[in-house]
């Protein structure tokens, strides 16, 4: 499928309410059907396009559990719209990769701090930042649906959840599981001192970054049930 140029608006896209028809009414720069008379340059995606699109990765990444959304989905999505049909789509996957890859690499280093912790505590850490990470994915997946479509599954043969789990894996999973593994294999011989809740996310969450480790955590199962 090639990369859509001066496409009309996505059939897919939510109808727009009186609030969004509002929000593109402020924004004609965003409206997907003033789209195919504009242009793009690259001055325009360095200093509108992607900078909005930054902020609204920035809010999803930190926003607390349940917190409310503080930004225009209609909005951002058209951004990403714009973008791709203004060929712009590989710029635009590069940079959201790199923010992401920065942003745990930040996280990386808290880690490293956390592992001195008794091991209850670093789970829970370890826990709450996949889960925060989950919820993220759940807001910045779809914003950049458009991009998935037409360049990501397209081109590069694979989708966008898949690649933004597998910088997880690179940047937080693959530098720690060894202490994971360490702090699971130890409460095989404390039963209890891991709430048994803790136990079963943090080994669903293994399996869900990495099947590989089923076979790996199935052995620390066996020894913590003998």
């Amino acid at each position: 499928m090639d990369e859509p140029m001066d496409a009309e608006a996505d059939s897919t896209q939510p109808e727009l309410g009186k609030e969004n028809v509002s929000q593109a009414e402020e924004h004609p720069l965003l409206r997907p059907g003033s789209m195919v008379m504009m242009t793009l340059t690259p001055g325009d995606y360095e200093s509108q396009y992607w900078p909005k699109l930054e902020e609204a990765i920035n809010h999803l990444l930190t926003m607390a559990p349940g917190q409310g959304i503080p930004i225009s989905y209609e909005q951002m999505y058209s951004c990403v719209y714009k973008c791709v049909c203004k060929q712009f789509s590989e710029r635009l996957y590069s940079d959201l990769m790199q923010y992401m890859s920065k942003y745990l690499e930040g996280k990386n280093e808290e880690f490293q701090a956390w592992e001195k912790e008794d091991g209850r505590q670093f789970l829970e850490k370890y826990y709450s930042v996949w889960n925060q990470y989950q919820q993220a994915l759940a807001g910045i997946v779809p914003i950049f649906n458009y991009m998935n479509r037409y360049y990501v599954e397209s081109k590069l043969k694979t989708n966008l959840h898949t690649e933004l789990k597998k910088l997880f894996r690179k940047h937080i999973l693959e530098k720690h599981l060894a202490h994971l593994f360490s702090v699971l294999e130890q409460s095989s011989n404390t039963p209890f001192i891991i709430p048994p809740a803790l136990m079963c996310n943090t080994i669903q969450s293994l399996h869900s970054i990495n099947p590989d480790v089923s076979q790996r955590e199935k052995d620390t199962e066996k020894k913590r049930d003998q």
